[in-house]
C-alpha cells in the first residue's frame, strides 16, 4: 500500500487488513494491530496463519470469532472488499468491526434477564453516562422490582433513576453516590418513597455494585426496609429516652445455664444515682452493686428469683461509689430471650427520701400509739428522741420543757444519758442566753442552729462540756403550745460541725411538732383524767369515781365486816330555779350545796355529784338504822336550813335523801344505788327530808307494775320517737336525734330515767331498740326524700351490742329504709366499750355498712384515750355537763371549763373526729362553741325535742355538708 493509503487507513477506528489474491498480509492499519497484535514482521505471511478464523455465524448479520495473537477471542463483523488493479482483482481489503464487549454485554444482559427474571430480589441496571443525577440511566428492571415498587418497567427504563425526589433535591445523597462511582465502591442508599393511593410511605434501600468489565455499568439490588427503619427509629428514640430518663437504667446478660451475668450498658441517671460510670459497670457481674448491703442467704434468695423470673420489683439498697449507701426501689424485667441467654433491664429509683419519709411515719405513728395506749410520758418522750437519733447518724439529742424561768430535761436517747448527766451537774438549764441553745431557742421562739462549738450561745462551761464529749454541732428546735407560746425545745447534738440538710430538718421539725403534740396531751390528759373522775361544776367526785370508789367500799366491807350507807340526794324545785332564775343561778346553787355538803360531812365520807340535780353520799356508820336516819335529818337540816343567796335573792331550798344500808338492804353497789334510788322517790312522795330503803314500801310495788306495764307499751303503742334537731355551726338544721319517750295511760309521761333501766335490766331494750332504730330509720327514708342529706342519730345500749344479732338486724333495716349510705348514725357511751368485752369487733363490723358512730357524752366516764385510737368512731359528743360549766368570760379570758372544752375539740380534730356539742342553751355557748370549730350543736336554744309531723324541715340546707 502507499502512503497516503496508509494514511487514510489509519485515521479509521475499524481494523483493516490487506490480502493479496493468495491471501498474504500485505498491510493493515493502526486499528488492525491494535485489535489483532500485529506488528510489521507480519507483513507476507498467509492472514489466516496469523488471525485464525475459528467460527462464523449463520444468520442474516454474519459474525466471526478470531483468536488474537495473545490467545484472546474475538467478536467480529469482517467485510471483505476486492481491490481492482486495471479492472482485475489484485486483492483484498477486510474491514473489521470489532464486537467483542457488545456481544459480551449482550450474553451477560441475555443472562441477567434469565437469571433476574424469575429471581425474588429487585433488581436494576444503571449506566452512569455523566457527573450529574440525570446521567443515572436505568437500562433494566426486573418483574420483582416492578411488584415491590410499583413502577412498571416502561415508565423507568431508559430514564434517569428517580426512585425518589430526594437523589436530586439532596446533594448529600448524590454525593455519597458520586463518590461510590469513582472509587468503584459499592454503596447503600435510602430511597424514602411517599405515600401513594394505596399504600403507605415506604423507604426503599438500593445496593450498588460496580458491574464487572464494565466501567459505566451498575447494579442494584433493592428491598424494602420500612419495617426495618421504623423499627432502627424506634430504637433509636428509645436509646434517647433511655439517656434521658431520670431513673437509672441497667442492662444486663444473664446465662441461665451458667448462672454468669455481667453488665452490658448503664444510662446517665444510674451514673448520677450510683456514682458509677459505664466504664466501671460493663463487664462486671450486677451483684457488686448489693452484696454490701445484703447477707449471703439474702443474696442467694434474690439471684434464684431472678433466674425464676417471680421478682419483679423490690426495694434494696445499694452501695454508692462514694461509699455510702442509698435506698432504691428496683424494678427487674426481660427485654430479650435467646435459649439459656436472656438480657435484663433493671430500673433504679431513688427512694431515699421515700423510706426516710416512711421510716418517720412509722416512728411517728409508734410514738402516738404509745401515747394513747397510756405509757410513761417519760418512755412517750424517749421514743421521740430515739426517731431523731436512729435517722442522724452518731446524733444524741434530749427534749426539755419548760417550767417558769427554768427549762426541766424530760427525756432523752440512750447516748445523750451521759452528756445530760454532765451538764446537770453544771446548772439547771435557764431560758434565755444562760441555758445555752435550749434556752436560747424558748426565748427566741425560733430554731437555734449551731456548727461551730466555739460559736456555742451559751456559758463556757457548757461549750467546753460538749466539747469533750465530742459534739460539735447542735440543732435546736423549740415546742409549742396552743397560742404558739414556746412550751419546750429537743436539741439534736451531732459529732460534726455542720448544719442540717433538708430531711433532717423537716425530721427534727416533726419531731418538735410531735414533742409538743405530747406536751400538750399530757397536759389535756391531766385535765381530762380530773374531769373523768370529778365533776367540773362543784369539784367532787363524778358518776364514774363514786361508783369506782363505791365498788371498793363493798370489796373493804366483804373484808373487814364493817357497815356503810349509801345516799341519793335530789334537789327539790330545781328545775323551778333554772327556769325562773336562769341556768347559771341553777349552777350557783349546785356549786353552794356541794360546798355545804363538803363542810358537813366526814372527810373520810365521800359526796358526789351524780350529775343534774342528784348528789351521792357514802357514809360509814354504827349503830341502828333508825340512828343512821336521825343524823342525816340533823345533816341536812343544817345544809338547807339557811337560804342560798342566787343572783341577789335569798332562795330557800330543800332536798330528799334515801339511804341504803351495807348489808341490811343489799351487797352489792348496784344493787345499793338502786334501793338509794327507791328510797329517795319514797321520800319525795312522803314528803319526808330522809327516808331509808323499804322493801315493803309503796313505791318499789309502783316499780314492779310499772315494769310490767312496759313490756305491754310496745305493743299498746305507747311508745314515741320524737326528734330533737341538730345544727352546723352556720346555725343549718342538718339532722335530729332519735329519742323515747313513753306515755302511760295512768301516770302520764315516764322520764327515760326511769324506764331505760327497767328495760336494760328486763333484756326489753333490745326490742325496743329494734324498733326505735327501724321508726327513724323509716321516718329519715322519708325525709330524704326531698333532703337526702339530712341525717338520724340514734343511742345503743349495752345490752343491744351484747346482742349476736346486732349486726344483722342493723343491716336489715338500713337496707329496708332505704336510707342514704352515711347518714345514719349511732351512739355509744364509753361506759358500753368497757362492759362489752367484743364491742370493737362489733364497731369494726358497723363501719363496714358505712355506718357512722360517735361516742357519746364523751367525759363523764374514764374518757380514756385509748378508745378514740382503738374504736373505728367517726365522731364524739360533748356532754351537757361542759356547757353549764363553761365559765365564759366578756374579756376572753378562759376558764378551766372552756380551756377543757378547747381541749376536747382540739384533741378529736388531731383524730379527724366531728365533734357535736350536747346541751347548748345559751348564746354564749353557741358563739364560743363555733368559734373552736364544733362542726355540730344540740340544745334547747336551738330545738326541743319534737314529734316527726313538727319537726323544723324548713331551716333545712341540702347544700350543707354534715358531717
Amino acid at each position: 500500500m502507499i502512503a497516503a493509503d496508509l494514511a487514510l487507513l489509519d485515521a479509521l477506528s475499524d481494523a483493516v487488513l490487506s490480502t493479496d489474491t493468495a491471501g498474504t498480509l500485505t498491510g493493515f492499519n493502526r486499528a488492525a494491530a491494535t485489535l489483532y497484535g500485529l506488528t510489521g514482521a507480519h507483513v507476507g505471511q498467509p492472514l489466516w496463519s496469523l488471525v485464525t478464523h475459528l467460527h462464523t455465524t449463520p444468520g442474516g448479520v454474519p459474525e466471526e470469532t478470531h483468536l488474537r495473537r495473545d490467545g484472546r477471542v474475538l467478536t467480529v463483523r469482517r467485510t471483505a472488499v476486492p481491490v481492482l488493479q486495471d479492472g482485475i482483482v489484485a486483492g483484498h481489503r477486510h474491514v473489521v468491526q470489532d464486537f467483542t464487549r457488545a456481544r459480551a454485554e449482550t450474553d451477560t444482559m441475555q443472562m441477567l434477564r434469565g437469571v433476574a427474571g424469575h429471581a425474588s430480589d429487585s433488581i436494576i441496571l444503571i449506566d452512569v453516562l455523566g457527573p450529574t443525577p440525570e446521567s443515572m440511566i436505568v437500562r433494566y428492571v426486573n418483574a420483582a422490582f416492578t411488584e415491590r415498587t410499583g413502577i412498571p418497567a416502561g415508565e423507568i427504563v431508559g430514564r434517569p433513576l428517580q426512585l425518589s425526589p430526594d437523589l436530586t433535591g439532596n446533594s448529600e445523597l448524590w454525593q455519597a453516590c458520586q463518590s461510590a462511582l469513582r472509587e468503584r465502591q459499592s454503596v447503600t442508599l435510602d430511597f424514602p418513597r411517599p405515600a401513594g393511593p394505596k399504600g403507605d410511605a415506604r423507604v426503599l434501600e438500593i445496593r450498588l455494585m460496580p458491574f464487572a468489565d464494565m466501567p459505566d455499568r451498575w447494579i442494584g439490588l433493592i428491598r424494602d426496609v420500612t419495617a426495618q427503619r421504623r423499627m432502627d427509629e424506634r430504637l433509636k428514640m428509645m436509646e434517647q429516652s433511655v439517656n434521658h430518663a431520670q431513673d437509672g437504667i441497667l442492662l444486663c446478660d444473664l446465662d441461665l445455664r451458667t448462672r454468669e451475668a455481667s453488665c452490658i450498658y448503664v444510662n446517665p441517671s444510674f451514673t448520677r444515682l450510683t456514682g458509677f460510670g459505664s466504664p466501671e459497670v460493663v463487664g462486671r457481674h450486677p451483684i457488686f452493686l448489693i452484696e454490701a448491703t445484703m447477707t449471703p442467704a439474702e443474696l442467694r434468695d434474690v439471684a434464684e428469683r431472678v433466674m425464676a423470673g417471680t421478682i419483679t420489683a423490690q426495694r434494696m439498697q445499694l452501695r454508692r461509689r462514694d461509699g455510702q449507701l442509698m435506698w432504691t426501689d428496683l424494678t427487674f424485667s426481660v427485654v430479650s430471650r435467646s435459649g439459656s441467654r436472656t438480657t435484663w433491664m433493671v430500673m433504679l429509683r431513688d427512694a431515699n427520701a421515700e423510706v426516710w419519709a416512711e421510716t418517720v411515719a412509722l416512728d411517728t405513728r409508734a410514738v402516738l400509739e404509745m401515747a394513747v395506749q397510756g405509757r410513761a410520758f417519760s418512755d412517750v418522750l424517749d421514743a421521740v428522741c430515739r426517731m431523731v437519733t436512729t435517722q442522724v447518724q452518731g446524733a444524741s439529742a434530749v427534749v426539755a420543757a419548760r417550767v417558769g424561768e427554768e427549762v426541766m430535761v424530760l427525756a432523752s436517747d440512750v447516748r445523750s444519758r451521759d452528756l445530760l448527766n454532765q451538764l446537770r451537774t453544771l446548772e439547771p438549764f435557764r431560758t434565755g442566753a444562760e441555758g445555752g441553745s435550749i434556752g436560747l431557742a424558748m426565748q427566741r421562739n425560733a430554731p437555734v442552729i449551731v456548727t461551730e462549738i466555739h460559736d456555742y450561745p451559751g456559758p463556757v462551761r457548757y461549750c467546753d462540756a460538749f466539747q469533750a464529749l465530742g459534739v460539735q454541732g447542735i440543732w435546736t428546735v423549740p415546742t409549742h403550745g396552743p397560742h404558739e407560746q414556746p412550751t419546750g425545745a429537743i436539741a439534736v447534738y451531732v459529732p460534726e460541725g455542720r448544719a442540717p440538710g433538708a430531711e433532717e430538718r423537716r425530721l427534727i421539725g416533726d419531731a418538735a411538732h410531735l414533742t409538743s403534740l405530747i406536751l400538750e396531751r399530757d397536759r389535756a390528759q391531766r385535765e381530762l383524767q380530773h374531769l373523768a373522775l370529778f365533776d367540773p361544776l362543784t369539784g367532787l367526785p363524778n358518776r364514774s369515781q363514786f361508783q369506782a370508789l363505791l365498788t371498793q367500799e363493798v370489796q373493804r366491807a366483804q373484808r373487814d365486816g364493817h357497815r356503810f350507807a349509801v345516799g341519793l340526794l335530789d334537789l327539790d324545785r330545781f328545775k323551778g330555779i333554772n327556769d325562773t332564775l336562769g341556768h347559771d343561778a341553777g349552777d350557783d346553787l349546785l356549786q353552794q350545796v356541794a360546798s355545804r355538803l363538803r363542810s358537813m360531812f366526814r372527810e373520810e365520807d365521800v359526796v358526789a355529784r351524780m350529775g343534774g340535780d342528784e348528789f351521792t353520799l357514802l357514809l360509814s356508820f354504827h349503830g341502828e338504822r333508825d340512828q343512821v336516819r336521825a343524823g342525816a335529818v340533823r345533816q341536812l337540816q343544817r345544809i338547807f336550813e339557811s337560804p342560798f343567796l342566787l343572783g341577789g335573792r335569798e332562795v330557800f331550798v330543800r332536798g330528799s335523801l334515801g339511804l341504803a344500808l351495807y348489808p341490811e338492804d343489799a351487797l352489792t353497789g348496784v344493787d345499793l344505788l338502786r334501793q338509794a334510788d327507791v328510797a329517795m322517790y319514797q321520800a319525795k312522795r312522803s314528803g319526808q327530808t330522809v327516808t331509808l330503803f323499804d322493801e315493803r314500801g309503796g313505791d318499789s310495788v309502783t316499780e314492779l307494775h310499772l315494769e310490767a306495764d312496759l313490756y305491754r307499751a310496745l305493743d299498746r303503742g305507747e311508745l314515741r320517737v320524737t326528734y330533737q334537731p341538730t345544727f352546723n355551726a352556720a346555725s343549718r338544721l342538718v339532722g335530729a336525734e332519735a329519742l323515747l319517750s313513753w306515755l302511760h295511760p295512768v301516770q302520764g309521761v315516764v322520764p327515760p330515767a326511769v324506764f331505760i333501766p327497767m328495760a336494760e335490766h328486763s333484756g326489753l331494750i333490745v326490742q325496743i331498740g329494734r324498733w326505735v332504730l327501724r321508726e327513724a330509720t323509716r321516718q329519715l327514708a322519708l325525709w330524704q326524700r326531698q333532703y337526702p342529706h339530712l341525717t338520724v342519730s340514734v343511742n345503743l345500749s349495752a345490752r343491744q351490742f351484747r346482742n349476736n344479732d346486732l349486726v344483722q338486724d342493723v343491716q336489715a333495716i338500713v337496707e329496708e329504709s332505704g336510707i342514704r349510705p352515711g347518714t345514719l348514725v349511732l351512739e355509744v357511751t364509753e361506759s358500753l366499750l368497757m362492759d362489752v368485752p367484743d364491742a370493737q369487733d362489733v364497731l369494726m363490723r358497723l363501719r363496714e355498712l358505712e355506718i357512722e358512730l360517735d361516742l357519746d357524752d364523751f367525759g363523764t366516764g374514764y374518757s380514756s384515750l385509748s378508745y378514740l385510737q382503738r374504736f373505728p368512731f367517726t365522731g364524739l359528743k360533748i356532754d351537757r355537763s361542759f356547757m353549764t360549766n363553761l365559765d365564759l368570760h366578756p374579756d376572753g379570758r378562759g376558764s378551766t371549763g372552756e380551756n377543757i372544752v378547747r381541749s376536747v375539740v382540739a384533741l378529736a380534730h388531731s383524730l379527724h373526729l366531728s365533734v357535736t356539742a350536747e346541751g347548748v342553751e345559751t348564746q354564749a355557748q353557741a358563739e364560743f362553741l363555733r368559734g373552736i370549730g364544733c362542726e355540730v350543736l344540740q340544745g334547747y336554744l336551738l330545738g326541743r325535742p319534737v314529734a316527726p309531723e313538727a319537726f323544723p324541715l324548713e331551716l333545712l340546707s341540702v347544700n350543707t355538708p354534715v358531717r
